[in-house]
């Protein structure tokens, strides 16, 4: 990340180590991750606090999308109980 490709530009310690975080746990070990950070001179310690930060959100986030779709759920169970024991329903006429 912190050498130039042909299809892009460097990027800065602070930011590749932003990304580094951002990973750690799912495409990085977050252990390693951390022990590079700690050997990287310069880079400040709250670049892991904003990324616990931004996942906390997004727990958050996925807590209330989780909440909706069993509300959603309920509703449509009861729905289609009362549909099944509404006299609605079809008759054979013969």
């Amino acid at each position: 990340m912190t050498s130039a490709r042909a299809y892009r530009s460097a990027l800065p310690s602070s930011v590749a180590l932003r990304e580094l975080w951002r990973c750690a746990g799912t495409q990085f070990h977050a252990e390693i991750v951390g022990a590079l950070a700690n050997a990287v001179p310069g880079v400040t310690s709250n670049v892991e606090d904003e990324v616990l930060d931004m996942r906390s959100r997004r727990r958050r986030r996925s807590s209330v999308i989780a909440t909706r779709v069993a509300r959603a759920s309920r509703c449509a169970s009861v729905a289609l109980i009362g549909l099944a024991g509404s006299s609605t329903a079809p008759t054979d006429a013969r």
